[in-house]
């Protein structure tokens, strides 16, 4: 008995120093495999290097030496940037048209643009109309409107419909008070009201018809229950200018709708059957 305990003794020594070796064996392998990547990152990273050295040395060539890359267009750049932009013809070039329509006004301060264009209606009557860009009129469409201008495109062909310069209206002297003393009305009006109105220029400028007169703008077919009815406004009146600035176009004649939205009191000059007079306005 006591000479198996003896041996199993010793196989369990056998198999720790055994064991013990064998561990000694495999560290030795891994500091081994880890000496030998660490070296070969090192030299991985010198041969990384060197080749960025040589650019950096590249990129200092002169600006000139790819001149030629620029004058022989190899990527076609010259091409693209005149497709992208094309030129436009002058408007100093574009002939007038020959259609038998008349502008009256433009409206550019807004989006969008209007024009007031008198052409024939049913029965061939003449009318005037609110016309945007995109428009038809007579056998033209409305390519752009501008300030006292509009381009056509007539079966392919850019012309112009101006305005002429008497239609336009001179400009006046606002009215003193000291002569319209006796002529001075005051008027209410709400905010609310005004505001939801004004809030369309397409609807408000097709509420009655603004014709350039020489004193001014010429205000004619108002509708019933419109602003310019509740702005005491009749037909036949002349719109000669808001606060001492004249009127010379729809443009100025808006102003006044503009100058009402931003202040409290606006003050409108005015000929009426001839004489002059002045309308204060209380927004509240």
């Amino acid at each position: 008995m006591t000479l198996i305990k003896n041996l199993k003794k010793l196989s369990i020594i056998a198999n720790l120093a055994l064991l013990t070796l064998i561990a000694a064996q495999v560290a030795n392998a891994f500091y081994d495999y880890v000496a030998y990547r660490s070296r070969s990152l090192a030299a991985n990273q010198e041969s990384r290097e060197e080749p960025v050295e040589e650019d950096v040395h590249r990129q200092i060539s002169p600006i000139a030496a790819y001149a030629v890359i620029a004058e022989r267009d190899l990527f076609r750049t010259k091409n693209i940037a005149a497709a992208v932009a094309p030129p436009e013809m002058g408007l100093d070039a574009l002939a007038a048209t020959k259609l038998n329509i008349r502008l009256w006004g433009t409206v550019t301060g807004y989006s969008p643009a209007y024009a007031v264009i008198e052409a024939k209606g049913p029965n061939n009557r003449l009318q005037q109309k609110l016309y945007v860009e995109g428009d038809a009129v007579e056998s033209a469409t409305i390519e752009r409107i501008m300030d006292d201008m509009v381009v056509l495109d007539h079966n392919g062909t850019r012309q112009i419909l101006t305005m002429q310069k008497y239609e336009l209206g001179r400009a006046v002297r606002p009215v003193s008070r000291r002569r319209t003393a006796n002529a001075i009305q005051r008027r209410a009006i709400s905010r609310k009201v005004f505001d939801s109105a004004t809030a369309d220029v397409g609807q408000l400028l097709s509420q009655a018809r603004l014709v350039p007169h020489r004193n001014g703008m010429l205000v004619t077919a108002i509708k019933p229950k419109s602003i310019f009815r509740r702005m005491g406004l009749i037909n036949g009146d002349v719109l000669a200018g808001v606060d001492g600035r004249a009127f010379n176009s729809v443009d100025d004649a808006l102003a006044l709708y503009q100058s009402m939205k931003e202040a409290s009191s606006v003050a409108l000059q005015l000929h009426r059957r001839g004489r002059p007079m002045t309308i204060q306005y209380h927004i509240r």
